[in-house]
């Protein structure tokens, strides 16, 4: 068994809700639970990593919907046009 494989054993399942983390956990994070910018994920996730185990997050802590991801390069933003490439253009 690895050492990662061990420490995560020991750790409690991570709650279905935020709000059902105890409140000596919460005190010692230097963030809201609540995720309210998408960027801040990985923050939190590293964070709660270490107290509990998980494979996902619940739907609970995202209070901001992930912007969804364009279908093609047709559907980007004008802002990314300029950032991809395109296999079909001539050169």
């Amino acid at each position: 068994m690895l050492l990662g494989e061990a420490t995560s054993i020991d750790l409690e399942p991570l709650p279905d809700s935020p709000d059902l983390i105890p409140e000596h956990i919460t005190e010692f994070l230097s963030f809201a639970l609540s995720i309210s910018d998408y960027k801040q994920t990985r923050t939190v996730v590293a964070a709660l990593r270490k107290i509990f185990s998980f494979t996902q997050l619940p739907s609970s802590t995202a209070t901001e919907p992930t912007p969804a991801l364009p279908t093609g390069p047709d559907a980007l933003s004008s802002e990314f046009l300029g950032h991809v490439g395109n296999a079909n253009r001539e050169i």
